[in-house]
């Protein structure tokens, strides 16, 4: 939201970032307040605000994809790729191309605008008892979601940078797969991006993209843009891409979560097993299903060993000694592992 009010020559003040039930809580309704007066005197006594992000420089280049590689086989691997339009000579028509071209079989290709979405998620949380879509039976956006992306094995979206997200053509489709509300739903999938505009100054939008795959339990295999202005190099990329997704997927390979997955899969975890049980049945049956209700933490071994060592530095000679070797007591038992892998 800055960086677009930043692009058009507006005024940030700042953002209030709350809970729904919040304002349920004296002080939250005291901490609210005093942001709005804040807020308002900043607005009522043009107080300067300062201007964080830098506006977004395209680069005038025109892609050229050069001679084809080697393609490689798909070894028995669904790849579909989802573009936002279809524009004759553009950088991102180029790089699809130049993507399709790297593999020897077919690869499904399918524009947005050929999907039948007829629109946006309207927020009705009437899909949270069984992920029963109001649009069912209505276009073809559910369909095409169960029967094409969720079947695939490398799912690849090719897309231009809009303003400081992609396309909005993407944004209504990333909206309407709530259908599914918080249920992960290409887990183990290999994802890829193709993208034509200067993602690289754009770190919101990464980490946007990067999230969403871990969330969704999916592997992130690579992102390519056409920013850095190298034709060569892009054709390079795009040839490995291909041949990292497939070798990614037959690996069943799936990066370790960071913070963005670990964090948001908690939150929706906590969430589910608590307030928003009612109205998201379909999410309860699917984590107790599934084994996401984690607490509270079963690791008996690792609490006995702690309750005796937090027992044992009480005495203060055998906390000293525990200190000199604290650290390498930590790698002990890893150090076989590392030696004979």
């Amino acid at each position: 939201m800055q960086a677009s009010c930043d692009d058009l020559g507006m005024k940030f003040v700042d953002f209030f970032s709350s809970d729904m039930y919040d304002l349920t809580q004296d002080e939250s309704q005291e901490r609210l307040l005093s942001f709005a007066g804040q807020f308002f005197s900043t607005v009522e006594k043009g107080y300067p605000v300062p201007r964080v992000f830098q506006p977004l420089k395209r680069r005038q280049f025109s892609y050229q994809s050069g001679s084809a590689g080697e393609p490689v086989e798909l070894r028995g691997k669904r790849v579909l790729l989802l573009a936002d339009r279809e524009e004759e000579g553009s950088n991102l028509e180029g790089m699809i191309q130049r993507f399709l071209g790297a593999f020897s079989g077919t690869v499904e290709r399918v524009n947005l605008s050929d999907v039948g979405i007829k629109g946006g998620c309207l927020g009705c949380v009437q899909c949270a008892f069984d992920n029963e879509c109001v649009y069912q039976d209505r276009d073809g956006y559910i369909e095409f979601y169960k029967q094409k992306v969720t079947t695939a094995d490398i799912f690849v979206c090719a897309s231009d940078l809009t303003g400081r997200y992609l396309s909005s053509s993407w944004k209504q489709f990333y909206d309407r797969r709530f259908f599914n509300t918080h249920i992960p739903t290409i887990a183990g999938k290999q994802l890829a991006f193709i993208i034509s505009g200067p993602l690289s100054q754009n770190a919101n939008l990464r980490e946007v993209l990067n999230a969403s795959v871990e969330m969704d339990h999916a592997n992130l295999a690579g992102i390519v843009t056409d920013e850095f202005g190298d034709s060569a190099a892009i054709s390079g990329l795009l040839d490995r891409l291909a041949e990292k997704a497939l070798s990614l997927s037959e690996q069943g390979f799936v990066k370790p979560e960071t913070f963005l997955g670990v964090s948001g899969r908690k939150i929706f975890r906590d969430a589910v097993w608590g307030r928003m049980r009612f109205p998201f049945l379909a999410d309860h049956k699917f984590y107790t299903e599934n084994g996401y209700y984690d607490f509270p933490q079963e690791d008996t071994e690792a609490l006995e060993f702690s309750l005796e060592m937090i027992e044992a530095i009480k005495d203060p000679e055998t906390k000293q000694e525990i200190r000199k070797s604290l650290k390498s007591s930590m790698v002990d038992s890893l150090k076989h592992i590392v030696e004979t892998r």
